[in-house]
C-alpha cells in the first residue's frame, strides 16, 4: 500500500505522537509498504526533503504551525494523488488532510491522541482558549472515514462528543521494550554526571504542555523538602511550548527552589532509560492524558510512579504505583513521600506491542480501501 501521513510534527521533533508515527511509518516500510510524510519545518538544520529509515519526508516551510494548515495544501495535494490512503492526526494537520482526501476521493483516517475540551479554558486567555476549543470541535465535526482512539478513555471522550461508536477503533501505542529494559541501563554514568549521591530523586520528563500539570509538581517541591531533606527533582524538558517552559522557569525562581531542582534539556531517546533507572521514582502529574508514554515507559523500566488518576493513565500504568489527585500539589507531594516510605500499590504487568499496533493500523487501511 501507499500511505500518506499528514502530521503536525515528525522526528527529530520529540514527543509522544512523533514517537508513535515514527514507529508506525518505519514498521509499515519494513513490511514493504510505501510511506510518505508531510510535516512542518520546525527544527533548524532539518532538510525540506529527506528519507529516514525508508520513510520519505517532506517538510513544509510554513514558519508557523497555524499557517502550516494552509501552506501545506499544495504538497499534500500533489502527494495524495498517488496515495491509497491519507492518515492524519490532531491538530493543525487534520483540516488540510481531510480536505485534500475528500476532494481527491481518498479514504482518510485520523488518530486522536486526546481531547482537551475544557482544559483549553483553564490554561489560556479567553481568545486563545476560544480559538483552540472551536478548532478542536471543527476537527471532530469533519467526516473522517475512521477515527483511531489511542485508549478506551479517548474513545469515551469521542463518543461523549457525538462520534458514532462504529467509526471509532481503539489502537493502543506500543513500547520499545528492547530500549526500555532496566537490565541494560547505565545508572552509574547518570549518578556521576548529575552528582546525585545519596539524594532521593524524583523525575519528570517530556514537554511542559498545558495538559502535563508540571506547575503543580513544581509547587510540591517545598512540601517534599520538608519531609525528605536530601531530595532532588530532576526535570528533562522539551523546548516547546516555549511560553510554558518560560513560565515553569519563572515559577522555580519565584518559589526560590532552584537548588532543589536539576533542569536538563531533552536528552537523546536512547539515553532516556539510563535516567529513568537512576532515579527513585517518576512523577506524571498530568491533567489529561490520551495514552501516557512517559507513564508506560517508566513502568517498563520498573520505576515506582506517582501518577494522576486521570484520563487513560489507569489503563496504562503497572508495577509500583501511587495515585495523586490531578492539579493538587499537596496530593503529589504526599504521593512522592509515600514512595520514599515504600508504600505503594502493586498493579500486574501490562503489555504494549508496536508489532500489534502496526498490524492493527494496517487492518484499518486495508478495510477502508477494499
Amino acid at each position: 500500500m501507499k500511505i500518506l501521513f499528514v502530521l503536525d510534527n515528525y522526528v527529530p521533533y520529540i514527543g509522544g505522537a512523533e514517537t508513535m508515527f515514527q514507529q508506525l511509518a518505519e514498521g509499515l516500510v519494513r513490511q514493504g509498504h510505501q510511506v510518505k510524510v508531510v510535516c512542518p519545518l520546525i527544527i533548524q538544520n532539518c532538510l525540506k526533503r529527506e528519507q529516514i529509515n525508508g520513510v520519505d519526508i517532506y517538510r513544509c516551510q510554513s514558519g508557523d504551525r497555524y499557517l502550516y494548515t494552509l501552506l501545506a495544501l499544495p504538497i499534500v495535494w500533489r502527494l495524495a494523488r498517488s496515495a491509497d490512503i491519507v492518515h492524519t492526526t490532531t491538530y493543525n494537520a487534520a483540516p488540510v488532510a481531510w480536505l485534500v482526501a475528500k476532494l481527491q476521493k481518498k479514504k482518510v483516517i485520523i488518530t486522536i491522541h486526546e481531547i482537551l475540551g475544557k482544559l483549553w479554558w483553564q490554561k489560556m486567555n479567553l481568545l486563545s482558549a476560544l480559538f483552540h476549543w472551536l478548532f478542536e470541535r471543527l476537527i471532530l465535526f469533519l467526516s473522517f472515514d475512521k477515527l483511531i482512539a489511542v485508549s478506551q478513555y479517548t474513545q469515551s471522550c469521542l463518543e461523549h462528543r457525538g462520534i458514532k461508536t462504529r467509526k471509532i477503533t481503539v489502537i493502543y501505542h506500543g513500547l520499545d521494550n528492547d530500549l526500555f529494559d532496566s537490565r541494560k541501563a547505565d545508572v552509574v554514568k547518570i549518578n556521576k554526571k548529575l552528582g546525585l549521591r545519596d539524594s532521593f530523586t524524583y523525575l519528570f520528563f517530556g514537554r511542559p504542555g498545558i495538559s502535563k500539570g508540571l506547575e503543580y509538581l513544581i509547587r510540591a517541591v517545598p512540601l517534599i523538602k520538608e519531609k525528605i531533606k536530601e531530595s532532588k527533582l530532576i526535570l528533562i524538558l522539551g523546548s516547546e511550548p516555549h511560553n510554558r517552559l518560560k513560565m515553569i522557569k519563572q515559577l522555580i525562581l519565584k518559589l526560590g527552589i532552584s537548588q532543589e531542582i536539576i533542569l536538563l534539556e531533552s536528552v537523546p531517546r536512547k539515553e532516556l532509560p539510563d535516567y529513568l533507572a537512576a532515579v527513585n521514582c517518576v512523577v506524571i502529574p498530568s491533567l489529561s492524558e490520551g495514552f501516557g508514554f512517559s507513564a508506560a515507559e517508566s513502568c517498563a523500566m520498573n520505576r515506582p510512579v506517582v501518577v494522576s488518576k486521570v484520563g487513560a493513565l489507569p489503563e496504562v500504568v503497572f508495577g509500583r504505583v501511587v495515585w495523586a489527585k490531578p492539579g493538587d500539589s499537596q496530593s503529589i507531594a504526599e504521593g512522592i513521600i509515600r514512595v520514599f516510605q515504600k508504600r505503594w500499590q502493586e498493579i500486574p504487568p501490562k503489555k504494549f506491542s508496536w508489532e500489534k499496533s502496526i498490524n492493527n493500523y494496517l487492518k484499518q487501511y486495508q478495510s477502508l480501501c477494499e
